[in-house]
Formats: structure tokens, C-alpha cells, sequence
């Protein structure tokens, strides 16, 4: 595990937002009145029902790939999370602080009651034990 990818997991939090949300969207739409006028039964063939059915067959379709996508940041958040999990206590601390909630080094300080050099000292080490995790 690099430093690399542990920044990645705020951003991974942000995209699984962003995702939810378009997937979100459009399941509101395959809902709409519009999409509900299409019909198993055989009946003329109505150019507005092929437009509103093509229409419903893309949006499941860019539905599968946001959560495919999803699933593809789920695991790489897994990961992360399993990683720091191998840590000592205040390794543990310290990274989820760092790189799940974003903190400046000096809240870091601040709330774990350490000085500077104790914390970079931690994180220094956590980031050697990380290093031989895949």
C-alpha cells in the first residue's frame, strides 16, 4: 500500500457520492409517466414507445457501468481499509485521521496529544509496514 493510494480514499468517497447519485437519477427517470407508457403486448408500432424504450435499455445499461464502477471503488476501499487495519493502535489512529478523515497534521497533534516529531515518527513507520502490503 503507497501513500498514492491512501490519499485516494477521500476522493474514492467523493466518486461513490457522485455515482450514487447518477445512478440515483436515473432510476427516478426509468420511473417517469413518459418510460411507463412502454407494454410487453404486441401493438402498433409506435415511434415515441421505441424512442421511450431504447431510452430505458441505454439507461439500464449506463446504470450496470456506474455500479460496476462502484463495486471497483468499494474494493479498492476494502483495501484500504484492511491495510491500515494491520497497523499498531496509534498506526491505526492516526491513518484513518491522516487519510479517512482528512486532517491537517496539526489536528493529528492535537487530538492524539503528540508533538510533531512523535506523530511523523508513526506515520514514517506505518507508511514502511504498508509498503509490503499488496
Amino acid at each position: 500500500m503507497t501513500k498514492e493510494e491512501l490519499k485516494s480514499y477521500r476522493s474514492i468517497l467523493c466518486e461513490i457520492a457522485q455515482l450514487e447519485e447518477q445512478i440515483y437519477r436515473l432510476e427516478i427517470c426509468a420511473r417517469s409517466p413518459a418510460s411507463m407508457h412502454t407494454s410487453d403486448t404486441p401493438v402498433s408500432h409506435d415511434i415515441n414507445q421505441d424512442r421511450i424504450g431504447d431510452m430505458l435499455v441505454k439507461a439500464d445499461e449506463l446504470k450496470n457501468i456506474l455500479y460496476y464502477k462502484k463495486i471497483e471503488l468499494l474494493e479498492t476501499q476494502i483495501s484500504i481499509e484492511k491495510a491500515i487495519s494491520t497497523l499498531d493502535t496509534r498506526g491505526r489512529i492516526l491513518f484513518r485521521y491522516r487519510y479517512i478523515e482528512g486532517l491537517k497534521w496539526e489536528d493529528i497533534c492535537l487530538k492524539m496529544s503528540y508533538s510533531w516529531n512523535v506523530i511523523h515518527n508513526i506515520h514514517r513507520n506505518g507508511l514502511r509496514e504498508l509498503k509490503n502490503i499488496k
